[in-house]
């Protein structure tokens, strides 16, 4: 994300980056920010338990997995999260996060590696608020719908079914 960041701070949009989380990668993404010039742009918050406050403070979820093999393990929690903080999502498209993000009506679901489709998505919410804010709420009715216990209920009972 990091190089894709550097990209868009290159071209003038009003972008800036809240890493949350802890690993052993966060050194590695330090260095990388440094060494890209970005690192004015870039806050790591490490871990955040209040999710209402991380979400009152950004506008995008932007998620870039990075997986081996089978291309990832499914929808990570921080897509459901920002859907129930209305917040839409760009992110690439990995086992089963369309389901989720659904392109140009909940966020932007983009083929995997193309960086720049991911950076026309970025700009195409930071410019347009009413459209940011609508498609957070949809993320959020879409999630609602996909999560709640009687769809679960129904799909599993469905998969011993057939």
């Amino acid at each position: 994300m990091l190089d894709i960041l550097k990209k868009m701070v290159d071209r003038g949009m009003p972008v800036r980056l809240n890493i949350a989380g802890i690993g052993e990668e966060m050194d590695n993404l330090k260095m990388q920010a440094e060494r890209l010039g970005i690192e004015d742009k870039v806050t790591f918050l490490g871990g955040v338990r209040d999710l209402t406050g991380y979400f009152k403070e950004i506008d995008i979820l932007v998620n870039t997995p990075h997986c081996v093999g089978d291309h990832g393990a499914g929808v990570g929690n921080n897509i459901l999260e920002a859907g129930l903080y209305d917040t839409p999502v760009v992110t690439y498209d990995m086992a089963g996060i369309s389901e989720m993000v659904v392109t140009g009506e909940t966020g932007y679901c983009i083929p995997f590696g193309d960086e720049e489709a991911f950076i026309a998505a970025v700009d195409t919410l930071v410019r347009q608020p009413l459209l940011r804010e609508a498609m957070g709420k949809r993320l959020h009715a879409h999630v609602a719908a996909l999560c709640s216990d009687d769809e679960i209920y129904r799909t599993t009972m469905a998969a011993y079914t057939m």
